[in-house]
């Protein structure tokens, strides 16, 4: 689970943004597309692997993002969560939430 915990300057979506990775690579909403939410992707990827939580700082200042269409300029942190089927002891109101987020993302 990727959530959105800061942002700074222009940026696609708010605090509280979420996007849920699945174990294949499938995704659930979004933390704002394009070259920032691949690089969450790919760490959500990471997380999943290692079950071990990370922050991702995405800079769409950068000069890169800066040639892509659409980029909004500003710089933004994600928290991702490692997000289990079932849920291990004290992992329960987490794993509730993630279902109902995903839930309310597939309509």
């Amino acid at each position: 689970m990727a959530t959105i915990v800061k942002r700074k300057g222009s940026v696609p979506r708010e605090v509280g943004a979420k996007m849920l990775v699945h174990r294949g690579g499938r995704i659930s909403g979004t933390v704002g597309g394009g070259c920032g939410e691949a690089e969450v992707w790919r760490s959500a990827l990471n997380v999943i692997d290692t079950r071990r939580p990370n922050t991702v700082q995405v800079d769409l200042t950068e000069e890169i993002a800066m040639e892509s269409q659409g980029v909004c300029g500003g710089i933004f942190d994600v928290f991702i969560q490692p997000w289990h089927d079932a849920p291990s002891p004290g992992q329960t109101g987490m794993q509730e939430t993630a279902r109902a987020i995903h839930q309310a993302l597939e309509g």
